[in-house]
């Protein structure tokens, strides 16, 4: 339970994402040193977690531009102690970036130097955020003024005080709205700040010192609660910085990283197989009522028999239920075995439909690279025009996968090289209901290079296309696309197009121009559902931009449909 909560830890002790404009040529190093105690309890007991993280913490600024800045960090060799065990991990050692706003001091976008997982991502991003401060609005007094800020728990007040000596404190007051928790194996229902308070002291470049404590505790239901204390301290250090540091060599254009190997940073435990295939079957059918981990571990030693999971599943040896929970086992190994086996079976058109349907899902797990043969066969089998009914909606889910898989790989070559594929698909394939499932994959990718390419199939007749075109392009967020959403929403004479391209825009930072255009179509003479994702796509953006809650405000004034009024209180309140 430890570890499933190591994210939420984090996310409750940061700040809001914000920043000040980047002097030139800093590069500073800080002792840092962090120490949470984290305790869980329940009606029939409760346990205590402790957890220090200690090392040199770089600070760099790197690639600047006119509207936006990039920073750096790294924390050199780190050093771990859980419950008093004393350990490292290479992921805490990644260099990473912050692309921050100079308008709005917001992070806009975040860059790794390894191909880290979600939950990985999330731990330096917590790091970074705990050490930032947020600038004082225009019309506040910057030596004493309250932000409304936010955080993956939820919304909070934080009050920023500048003393005479030029320290700063900051403290989190309150929560005032928490995030829904749906499908969270937490159900949080209550966030009570027992202390919060930091000062920090700075000159030119960044932090010179850093100190202060936290107390939060979060409540859910069946009386669960976590508390998590923290105790931080920076001070700025003038030893060298050790050659073993990454970021000073790095290209100063976060994007331009060359990644760190992924052994490097996840090395494979050794394998322990069972000595012949036929006591790998054996063993496996003692399995069925075994832990999800158990089997993650059985198949991770004997990784080399895989394939032979697909005769069994094919002679119809394995139980419907037991089928299902393998096979997420198989996607969730991500080897180059499991990636074989969840493909061939998915283009097996003698197999059942709800085996192809579950290996198709298994292998969205995919966060390695999968070889050229698999994606030869995928592509292969989608290109077959003569596919009909379930076959055709097999084919296009196998699309919308290799997106996901895509966008896992993040701006890797693999990732990249994939994307494209699906954009050379998207272009050959004759099958509009291909080219609806294309798109949504290639929006999923994440590529910024294809927003043009999805831009072309706005001009399309067919109704459904221009709504997945518009749809795509919202899942990549860039000027380009802002911009051609915003002209096409101009033009699109149906409702269901509009709707979905105002709902693209509320992905997307809106420039002001583009606020001007939807709160035309948030007018009381527009259609229904496009005046509500009107007003959605605009509440979307109240985070992000605070200048967008006066016209907010102004749509409120005479509003009678209750979920636009909900929607419309909940972004300004």
């Amino acid at each position: 339970m430890v570890r499933r909560f190591q994210a939420l830890l984090l996310a409750v002790l940061v700040t809001a994402w914000a920043g000040r404009a980047a002097a030139e040529s800093c590069l500073t190093a800080q002792r840092f040193d962090s120490l949470s105690t984290t305790q869980f309890s329940l009606p029939q007991g409760s346990s205590l977690s402790r957890l220090q993280i200690q090392g040199l913490l770089l600070y760099r600024e790197l690639l600047a531009g006119d509207d936006h800045y990039w920073i750096g960090l790294e924390l050199v060799e780190p050093t771990l102690s859980l419950d008093g065990q004393d350990g490292s991990s290479p992921v805490y050692s990644v260099p990473f970036a912050a692309r921050i706003s100079r308008g709005t001091g917001r992070v806009t976008d975040w860059h790794y130097n390894a191909n880290l997982k979600p939950d990985d991502r999330d731990k330096l991003n917590g790091i970074y955020q705990t050490l930032h401060l947020n600038p004082a609005p225009a019309d506040a007094n910057p030596a004493d003024y309250t932000l409304l800020e936010a955080d993956t728990v939820g919304q909070y007040r934080a009050r920023y005080v500048r003393l005479p000596d030029g320290m700063r404190l900051r403290s989190k007051e309150a929560y005032t709205r928490l995030r829904a928790t749906s499908g969270s194996t937490f159900d949080l229902s209550e966030v009570i700040v027992h202390a919060d308070e930091f000062s920090f002291q700075g000159d030119r470049c960044w932090h010179t010192e850093v100190s202060g404590r936290s107390d939060i505790e979060l409540r859910g239901g069946s009386d669960l609660s976590i508390r998590v204390r923290q105790r931080l301290l920076l001070e700025r250090s003038q030893q060298p910085i050790p050659a073993s540091a990454r970021l000073p060599e790095l290209p100063l254009n976060p994007l331009e990283w060359p990644p760190i190997p992924d052994e490097l940073i996840y090395p494979p435990e050794p394998r322990e197989p069972l000595a012949t295939v036929e006591d790998f079957l054996r063993e496996l059918s003692a399995l069925e009522s075994a832990s999800r981990e158990e089997l993650k571990a059985f198949l991770y030693d004997n990784d080399q028999y895989l394939l032979a999971i697909g005769e069994q599943i094919r002679a119809g040896l394995i139980a419907d239920d037991f089928e299902r929970s393998l096979l997420l086992a198989v996607g969730q190994a991500d080897t180059a075995a499991a990636h074989q086996l969840l493909t061939d079976l998915a283009v097996d058109m003698e197999l059942d439909d709800e085996a192809r349907f579950r290996s198709l899902m298994a292998l969205k797990y995919a966060e390695n690279p999968i070889a050229d043969a698999d994606l030869e066969a995928l592509f292969g089998y989608a290109e077959n025009v003569e596919l009909a009914g379930d076959d055709a909606e097999i084919a296009n889910t196998a699309m919308l996968v290799l997106g996901i898989i895509a966008e896992q790989q993040g701006d890797s070559d693999f990732g990249l090289a994939l994307s494209e594929q699906l954009m050379t698909q998207l272009y050959a394939t004759t099958s509009d209901d291909r080219a609806a499932a294309l798109l949504t994959a290639v929006g999923n990718s994440g590529n910024l290079e294809l927003v043009d390419g999805v831009s072309d199939f706005l001009e399309r007749d067919d109704n459904t296309l221009r709504a997945r075109a518009a749809e795509a392009l919202g899942r990549l967020p860039s000027p380009a696309a802002e911009e051609t959403l915003r002209d096409h929403l101009s033009s699109e004479p149906d409702t269901g197009v509009q709707v979905a391209t105002l709902k693209a825009m509320g992905r997307q930072a809106m420039s002001s121009q583009s606020v001007d255009t939807v709160m035309e179509f948030a007018a009381r003479d527009r259609d229904q559902q496009v005046r509500r994702a009107a007003i959605e796509s605009l509440a979307n953006q109240a985070d992000s931009n605070p200048d967008i809650k006066p016209k907010l405000k102004q749509l409120m004034r005479g509003e009678r449909d209750r979920r636009n009024l909900q929607t419309l209180m909940h972004a300004i309140y």
